[in-house]
């Protein structure tokens, strides 16, 4: 999907910004739910999804005896999608969030 996105976005030069939900809407400050994406973000999406890959794959052989393995997987899932919301933040607030 980041390979799609990286076609999209960086080689076609048409970067997207996603406004999912409004957050806090407080007077002037508006904070919404989105993410964005331009060249920096979709270059690191393809180096975030491919370093993971790669140790997702790695950690599943190295711990195959290790009765805990569905729980680090878990958390190594968790990082990488807060990881993730760090790379398509639109914002600092959610970034800080990611």
């Amino acid at each position: 999907m980041c390979l799609v996105s990286f076609y999209e976005v960086s080689l076609s030069q048409s970067p997207c910004y996603l406004k999912i939900i409004p957050w806090i809407d407080i007077g002037l400050f508006n904070f919404s739910w989105g993410l964005m994406f331009d060249s920096l973000t979709v270059i690191m999406l393809v180096v975030v999804t491919t370093v993971s890959t790669i140790v997702h794959i790695y950690s599943v052989g190295y711990m195959e005896a290790d009765p805990h393995v569905p729980r680090f997987i878990s958390y190594l899932s968790l990082f990488t999608f807060f990881m993730l919301i760090l790379v398509t933040a639109d914002n600092f607030i959610q970034m800080f969030v990611g």
